[in-house]
């Protein structure tokens, strides 16, 4: 609702006026739906539009962040180094790329 979105290198406001015009995917390590077939600049419009598809791309980008989030963190338990992984998402996980 908000316009919140997470790509690998913190919490993105698509609704920023500096995404009216960014043309490349929301985050370009990401292989899911949304970010193979959309710009920022795209879903920007669609939820600043209020349009359920930007919210639905939006999803779709979120569900496969925390799928691969929570699949690093499962490898880093096995691994036994669950707290080194911790310290090195929680930063991540704060910064607001804005």
């Amino acid at each position: 609702r908000k316009g919140s979105i997470f790509p690998r290198h913190g919490k993105m406001i698509i609704k920023a006026a500096r995404y009216k015009e960014d043309f490349g995917p929301i985050d370009p390590q990401c292989t899911c739906y949304a970010c193979t077939h959309f710009s920022r600049a795209y879903i920007r419009h669609l939820i600043t539009m209020n349009e359920i598809l930007g919210m639905r791309l939006a999803t779709i980008h979120s569900l496969h962040f925390y799928q691969e989030l929570m699949n690093m963190a499962r490898e880093a338990i096995l691994e036994n180094r669950y707290q080194e992984f911790l310290d090195e998402m929680l930063p991540v996980l704060d910064n607001i790329v804005d």
